[in-house]
């Protein structure tokens, strides 16, 4: 743009502006000014936004925390699991018991070390 030798009259209003701005010493300054106005122009709508979803989000979570449905259901599940404890009581299924979470336990140690290499 700097090497444009034309007539500026008969250039549009823009081209002007922008023939204008490009013989503007030390740009690269006033760039920097105008991306912060840009930056702090359009900053609130974005925080807004932003602001919009974390409440929703810290709502969910705060619904999560004190639904009584959910510490029913966990209550629920922790006396299934005491009335499964204390139904195995022979010796045989308490070997099956043991042998079930040790293949639990290795299969689990498999996955996070190939979760571990592909990461």
């Amino acid at each position: 743009m700097k090497q444009y030798s034309g007539s500026r009259v008969r250039l549009t209003p823009a081209s002007r502006l922008v023939l204008s701005i490009a013989d503007i010493e030390h740009i690269d300054y006033y760039r920097l000014l105008l991306d912060g106005l840009q930056l702090k122009c359009t900053i609130n709508p974005s925080l807004e936004r932003l602001k919009t979803d974390l409440d929703a989000k810290l709502a969910t979570c705060n619904a999560v925390l004190n639904s009584v449905g959910l510490r029913r259901f966990a209550h629920l599940m922790l006396q299934v699991g005491n009335i499964l404890n204390e139904v195995v009581t022979s010796h045989a299924e308490r070997l099956v018991v043991v042998y079930v979470r040790i293949v639990l336990h290795f299969e689990l140690i498999s996955y996070n070390e190939k979760t571990a290499t592909k990461e």
